[in-house]
């Protein structure tokens, strides 16, 4: 009698940790951050294992004004380009916390509304993001993250026009992230 509690306990241990987590290990993940899309910035990232600890992400961004904020004459629109390495000390690539220290270049047009002169200014953009990421069966993948980092002061300027984008150091990066992991 004890002996079959015994199989019976060790089988539901057994099937609770099958529904729990995944007979596979995922390798890759694509994302979005909703949080600048709350704002009318687009990004999709991708993401993937190179190792049982570190994973690979590259990502791209959209931005319509200065983070999300248009000034009254100048038209800015930002492109951005990310790539990083994450680190998973847990050993499960692309789950639970993570460590990302990550480079951006972004890229911004300007436009002075009243006289139509354009200019362009490119700056980097270096930051340090932890978070924690849960997959679950079928791929559905939900983040949180956080991000410290440093964004210098440059300056847009659109032929004698010029407007200051102040810079900042502290936090560079608020997620909250939905995707798919296969």
């Amino acid at each position: 009698m004890v002996r079959k509690i015994k199989i019976f306990f060790l089988m539901l241990v057994i099937i609770f940790v099958g529904f729990t987590h995944s007979y596979s290990q995922e390798k890759n993940v694509v994302y979005i951050n909703i949080i600048p899309v709350l704002v009318s910035n687009l990004n999709l990232h991708y993401e993937f294992a190179l190792s049982k600890k570190i994973t690979l992400l590259a990502g791209v961004g959209y931005m319509s004004g200065l983070y999300g904020i248009t000034i009254e004459d100048f038209e800015m629109t930002t492109t951005a380009l990310k790539i990083g390495f994450g680190f998973y000390p847990a050993g499960e690539p692309l789950r639970g916390f993570y460590v990302l220290p990550n480079f951006i270049q972004n890229n911004m047009s300007v436009k002075y509304k009243p006289t139509s002169e354009t200019g362009s200014v490119s700056w980097q953009t270096i930051s340090v993001e932890f978070g924690h990421r849960w997959i679950w069966k079928g791929g559905v993948m939900f983040d949180l993250s956080i991000g410290m980092g440093s964004v210098p002061e440059v300056e847009a300027k659109a032929g004698d026009h010029t407007e200051k984008i102040v810079g900042r150091t502290g936090l560079t990066h608020v997620g909250v992230q939905f995707g798919y992991a296969w």
